[in-house]
């Protein structure tokens, strides 16, 4: 039987030291405990780590056996969290607001296929504090014949997320998205280059020469990759939370190994109601303008730095709002390689 293989020290000491201080921070912020709607996969990685500041859970499994386990798992090690796993392709259930077995959006039907209900799910569904998307798999995953138009739904789950009918615009979330450090057919590189390309059309000559950076060559596949899909996923984030009422925050990509030493990115990204604060919504500059990092090797404090190359217009102020939930410490000697 093959080794499975779930996760790596780079991705458990971004758990510990960089998502978890974040969402102590969100806690602070709403008062309340969280609720997590994701992939959290069959070892319960993401709720070991942050079961402790979480009160709901919405898990999401394509696998039939892995959802039965991860139902297992949560009845067993967590039996403080309510929670309810849906079967089905995330991308899909966020598009339909269903998986395979019941509808998730607070409706009264119950699951044809075997699940678990510790709490019925109120009219606000989708107001989730936790958002984490571990896909695995590439930005743009490609089509296979079980699952066609993947590549299609994954843009327009990223934009539905911020529809009227899908997350809550009234509360102050984070989303968390992990892809893989490489494409697997050429175009899409393409098509991420021509997507940046485009932008440059209506915007100034500060956002022409950060969005030239992206397209700049860099030291490796996995950084130009990382380049790329920070760059993409970026604006489109901006422009569907603009269009919600969200602000957003970037807090930082991560370019880290994963398991079987697969290079992965790691992208973080934190909302509020722009009337709760208000605070003006995000604009390209400080979408675009955020800390690329990677783990530290070996990895120990402060844990990440900057990798060699960095958007041109990044200042140690920019670090500081976007690292601010992190010790004071460590961003202090994160900001030391900044050129």
């Amino acid at each position: 039987m093959p080794v499975r293989y779930y996760s790596s020290e780079e991705k458990n000491a971004i758990r510990q030291y960089y998502d978890l201080p974040l969402l102590q921070a969100l806690k602070q912020k709403t008062g309340t405990n969280l609720r997590y709607f994701g992939l959290p996969g069959e070892k319960l990685l993401d709720i070991n780590a942050w079961g402790h500041l979480i009160n709901f859970v919405h898990a999401v499994e394509r696998k039939r056996r892995v959802l039965e386990k991860i139902e297992r798992g949560l009845i067993t090690q967590f039996p403080h969290v309510q929670a309810e796993c849906h079967w089905g392709e995330i991308d899909r259930i966020i598009l339909e607001d269903k998986g395979n077995s019941r509808n998730i959006g607070g409706q009264k039907q119950r699951p044809a296929a075997h699940t678990f209900w510790c709490h019925d799910i109120g009219k606000w569904a989708w107001d989730y504090n936790i958002i984490n998307l571990d896909y695995f798999g590439p930005f743009l995953p490609p089509d296979t014949p079980e699952v066609p138009g993947r590549t299609r739904d994954r843009a327009n789950a990223l934009r539905n997320l911020f529809e009227l009918e899908r997350q809550d615009a009234r509360n102050r979330w984070v989303l968390l998205i992990t892809v893989k450090a490489e494409v697997v057919i050429e175009s899409d590189i393409e098509q991420l280059k021509s997507y940046l390309e485009s932008l440059k059309a209506d915007s100034s000559e500060t956002i022409k020469n950060i969005i030239d950076f992206f397209l700049s060559p860099a030291p490796t596949v996995a950084e130009q990759t990382t380049r790329l899909v920070h760059g993409s996923s970026a604006i489109l984030i901006l422009n569907a939370a603009n269009n919600a009422g969200l602000r957003v925050q970037p807090r930082g990509t991560i370019l880290y190994h994963g398991a079987k030493n697969q290079p992965m990115i790691h992208l973080v990204y934190e909302f509020e109601p722009t009337g709760l604060t208000f605070s003006p919504a995000g604009s390209r500059e400080s979408v675009l303008c955020t800390p690329l990092l990677k783990p530290n090797n070996p990895l120990q404090e402060p844990w990440f730095e900057l990798l060699s190359d960095q958007p041109p217009t990044l200042s140690g102020e920019r670090i500081n709002a976007c690292l601010d939930f992190l010790n004071p410490a460590w961003i202090s000697e994160i900001r030391q390689s900044l050129n």
